[in-house]
């Protein structure tokens, strides 16, 4: 029997993009539901001899409404996913990019889901365990512009995120590093990497230091042939299988 398939690329990314697709849904119901509180206005209008001008008043205090409810929110969705599909390209990007290193031993798995939280990539290789976050960020074409790492906070041109995604890659690794360990019962380092599509990084020596790489994607491969190999190939099977049954997991519960 054919094993059901494991998470794509981007995955929870599409399936968000669905979500705020059916919230728009809610909005055009809620706009036909105040067409019909409209239109039963009018029916008591016409039942009671209410005067025109009230009718107006009440329509328009309807219409009114509904232009304040509906117009930010559609602008806030549009946003959203505009975001949504600006970081699953650049998770698919990546995923390419892994699908042509021809390391021997190298597995990626995509999309591993958590409790409100998706880790983007896995890469399990005699190297180890390495936890990949991308963050596709449009930068300015006008100017030479970089991401700068100091050990602790990334930059962009300057510019501090409002939520350290040095923090959320750690984050992304202790949970991968927890879940191989409840389940194989071994405690395998997990390496937190932030990938930055497009970005020159640069690199400070603290930043040098420290046990996260944050990389332009086409970094990853020389970063890791660097590594000396610490997994054998039926450890790195074994990580991989699991991770596998995992995500196939996950999935069938969507």
């Amino acid at each position: 029997m054919r094993a059901p398939p494991v998470r794509l690329p981007g995955q929870s990314v599409s399936e968000e993009i669905d979500r705020l697709r059916d919230v728009a849904v809610n909005d055009n119901i809620a706009l036909v539901v105040i067409t019909g509180v409209m239109t039963m206005a009018l029916g008591l209008q016409w039942w009671l001899g209410t005067p025109p001008k009230v009718l107006f008043f009440v329509s328009l205090a309807y219409f009114v409404g509904s232009l304040v409810y509906v117009i930010p929110r559609v602008k806030r969705t549009r946003e959203q996913v505009r975001r949504l599909r600006q970081g699953q390209a650049g998770e698919r990007a990546v995923a390419e990019y892994l699908d042509t290193l021809r390391d021997p031993g190298v597995r990626a798995l995509h999309d591993l889901v958590g409790d409100n939280f998706n880790v983007d990539h896995v890469v399990v290789a005699p190297q180890g365990v390495f936890v990949l976050e991308t963050k596709t960020i449009s930068k300015p074409v006008s100017r030479d512009v970089r991401v700068v790492f100091n050990g602790e906070l990334v930059t962009l041109d300057g510019y501090v995120p409002p939520r350290n995604p040095v923090v959320q890659v750690k984050a992304a690794a202790t949970w991968v590093r927890r879940l191989l360990k409840e389940a194989l019962d071994r405690d395998y380092a997990v390496r937190p990497v932030l990938l930055f599509p497009g970005w020159f990084v640069e690199r400070t020596e603290a930043g040098k230091r420290s046990p996260v790489w944050v990389l332009e994607p086409k970094a990853f491969g020389p970063f890791l042939r660097k590594e000396p190999v610490v997994l054998s190939e039926s450890e790195v099977a074994q990580v991989v299988y699991f991770l596998k049954r995992y995500s196939r997991a996950t999935l069938e519960r969507v």
